[in-house]
């Protein structure tokens, strides 16, 4: 889309298009086809929104950024804790079968004891449902061609059956024009589809 690169920065554009009120105006403005809905750039280019000078711009962009970016390392954090907790589980194991968890303390409970009550955690953990890694299937996969591609399809899969909307996968990555070229791509692969409220689900 063209437009002024002197009133406006691309990646503010990008979340004023992306926006509740956004999404509104395109659902009045859209043509429904046989399989999808379709809105071309002359009617998203006829969409108004407030916009402010370009330091508040980069500030607003700024602080959007920073909020996804948290998100997404909110995520790792909580992956990282459970890694984390594995390996100490492994180390209390290793130390008690070399004997090193007791003392000559007979009050103090024995690293026999101590390895009971940790195998029967690890029991307890090991037998809850463990998170598995989103797998794209062979049909869909072979017809992507970059890493981002695929880590919206796995987004898209995890949340299937519901729709995700622009503004999560944004998130995955800070490069949101590549992004949008990269959902428009699959878009003409006919591997994602956009409902009426401007979210994405796998074609099925």
């Amino acid at each position: 889309m063209d437009y002024d690169h002197s009133r406006i920065i691309g990646d503010f554009l990008n979340y004023s298009l992306n926006t509740i009120r956004a999404k509104k105006y395109y659902n009045l403005v859209k043509t429904d086809g046989v399989n999808q809905s379709n809105i071309n750039a002359k009617k998203i280019g006829a969409y108004k929104f407030a916009m402010p000078n370009i330091k508040e711009q980069i500030e607003i962009v700024r602080i959007l950024d920073d909020m996804f970016a948290k998100e997404q390392q909110v995520k790792q954090v909580a992956e990282t804790v459970v890694e984390q907790i594995d390996l100490i589980k492994k180390s209390i194991l290793s130390r008690a079968f070399r004997g090193e968890l007791g003392t000559n303390n007979q009050n103090e409970e024995s690293a026999v004891e101590l390895v009971k009550e940790v195998v029967e955690k690890s029991v307890e953990i090991n037998n809850k449902p463990k998170t598995k890694r989103t797998v794209i299937p062979e049909e869909i996969k072979s017809a992507l061609s970059s890493s981002n591609e695929e880590e919206i399809i796995r987004l898209l899969i995890k949340s299937a059956p519901k729709a995700v909307s622009v503004q999560m996968i944004m998130s995955i990555s800070k490069k949101k024009f590549e992004l949008m070229d990269t959902l428009r791509s699959l878009e003409q692969k006919q591997i994602v589809i956009k409902n009426s409220l401007g979210e994405y689900l796998l074609k099925r």
